[in-house]
């Protein structure tokens, strides 16, 4: 078989990763001297490459994140000093999401909330977990549209095995009266990121229902 025909069957077997490196890996196991068996684990560690990020990028999708590159990477931590580093690269680290406790960004408006709580989200993902973001009104929005047509129960389950929920702008929006339910947030003064382990047995929104003692965060003013 010619370099095409292999490479075209590998897109047959669905191993991609294969065969979008095969060429450069042959050129670098005849530079090298590789022995066969490092060219095939070479490949075969290209294809698992590939699908991890393939991975990651549909969580990524599914998650809905409101904007796009909100990273820990990509965070200004020099525009606010007074942030707690430690704290931030603490809730990075997952051990909240693991342990089942709750975050609460407050702050007022600019101090970088929403991103941090996207940011976190990132991270979340790129250590396995699956997230899933909302601002508060479109999942209030969601729980509404889910009780008129009959399947709330079913949504909440479904909201209840994400391990990692992050509701974003709580307080910005007035809610009309028929959104306010027993367990749902009315509006308030500044905008609440909560990152949440939800549960389905007594499932809150309440930002003072999700308060935690240990992974809360206050961003700042920067002046």
């Amino acid at each position: 078989m010619t370099l095409a025909e292999v490479t075209r069957a590998l897109r047959q077997l669905r191993v991609s990763g294969m065969a979008a490196t095969l060429e450069s890996r042959i050129v670098q196991a005849q530079a090298d001297h590789w022995a066969p068996l490092d060219l095939v684990a070479s490949l075969v560690q290209d294809e698992l490459q590939r699908r991890q990020d393939r991975l990651l990028d549909r969580r990524a999708k599914r998650a809905g994140f409101r904007d796009t590159g909100k990273t820990l990477d990509t965070f200004d931590f020099d525009f606010n000093r007074k942030l707690d580093r430690r704290l931030i690269f603490d809730l990075a680290a997952g051990h909240f999401i693991e342990k089942h406790e709750d975050a609460l960004f407050l702050g007022p408006p600019g101090t970088g909330k929403s991103h941090l709580a996207q940011a976190i989200g990132h991270a979340a993902i790129q250590q396995g977990h699956k997230v899933l973001y909302r601002e508060a009104h479109v999942l209030l929005d969601e729980l509404a549209e889910a009780t008129l047509d009959g399947t709330r129960r079913d949504h909440l389950a479904e909201l209840a095995t994400v391990p990692l929920l992050v509701i974003d702008d709580l307080g910005m929006r007035k809610l009309p009266a028929t959104r306010r339910g027993r367990n749902e947030p009315v509006s308030g003064p500044g905008r609440w990121p909560v990152l949440t382990r939800p549960h389905l047995a007594g499932f809150h929104l309440s930002a003072e229902a999700q308060r935690p003692s240990t992974s809360s965060a206050r961003v700042p003013r920067t002046d």
